[in-house]
């Protein structure tokens, strides 16, 4: 399938394409009772038009993370912050919780922002200039600094990391006595790995199969058990069902934005991310105003050493 990004696109195959997609999204949920498969990709592919493909970009992760960076907010008032703590943030991004944090939270203290990520620390350093911020390339499972912080959070990062067990001990290494780490990622098997694995599956793309690395999250037993074996205790541990509706160009946006699918080539990977929203519409029909509904399992909780 030629990929099509929108700087290549004649204006004229725009309107045709936005047309196309505005008459069959019209019937869409029509279709989805009829499992018409062949209807939805169209409808996809249109929007594969002004989708974005390649690698991580965090200027696209910037623009398509609005809710995460929400719901880490709300959650930050758990940690009853005095205003002059040292925080360590694993999975810093693209640095907008961190800069937030740094500003709001802790104008009299200091923050370093974590991320194994080169792009993303070279993008939150150009956008994110506080003061008592700095920011280090380096994997989770790798960094340990004893009794450094009096607070480490981690906010949709924890169920990326190869070695969940090793990342919850350097926690407990890295922080003061006393200290306390508020972590907020997902737990048990999500649906996009789910609907991935099932693509893998299939003639088309079996041959990316023994590249995959898809993500895992941890599961509810495997959390405690870490948390256990680490020594930290548990001050607050909450699992909610949390979903909210995206627009279907976002939602392709945020999943061109992560690694997940790098086995996939680059010019395959944009193909294969229509093809899973072909089949997450099959599981969650679209609403009234044509969006996808995205839900998650959240773990947020407040550990303390």
């Amino acid at each position: 399938m030629h990929q099509l990004t929108i700087n290549k696109c004649h204006p004229l195959l725009l309107v045709i394409s936005f047309l196309c997609m505005l008459s069959f999204i019209k019937n869409i949920k029509k279709e989805i009772a009829m499992n018409n498969r062949s209807s939805m990709l169209i409808v996809v592919f249109c929007l594969g038009i002004v989708s974005v493909k390649g690698n991580p970009n965090p200027e696209q992760y910037h623009k398509s993370n609005d809710g995460q960076f929400k719901y880490a907010i709300k959650a930050l008032d758990k940690l009853e912050l005095s205003g002059s703590e040292n925080i360590l943030d694993i999975g810093s991004g693209d640095g907008r919780v961190s800069s937030h944090i740094a500003r709001e939270y802790i104008p009299n203290g200091t923050l370093t922002g974590i991320d194994n990520s080169s792009e993303m620390i070279s993008f939150a350093f150009t956008r994110n200039t506080e003061s008592n911020t700095s920011y280090e390339c380096v994997d989770a499972v790798h960094y340990s600094m004893p009794n450094e912080y009096d607070a480490i959070v981690s906010f949709w990062t924890l169920h990326w990391v190869s070695d969940y067990e090793k990342v919850l001990d350097n926690i407990a290494r890295s922080l003061k006595p006393g200290g306390k780490a508020l972590l907020c990622h997902g737990v048990e098997t999500p649906l996009l790995k789910i609907i991935a694995e099932r693509l893998l599956e299939t003639e088309k793309w079996s041959i990316y199969k023994d590249d995959a690395q898809l993500l895992t999250y941890p599961s509810l037993r495997q959390v405690t058990q870490a948390i256990a074996k680490s020594g930290l205790t548990i001050e607050n541990l909450e699992i909610k069902k949390k979903g909210i509706w995206m627009p279907m160009e976002k939602i392709i946006k945020n999943w061109n934005s992560l690694s997940m699918f790098d086995f996939i080539p680059s010019g395959l990977r944009e193909q294969f991310c229509q093809e899973i929203l072909v089949e997450f519409i099959l599981e969650y029909p679209l609403n009234e105003k044509n969006e996808v509904f995205k839900w998650s399992r959240p773990l947020v909780m407040v550990l303390k050493k």
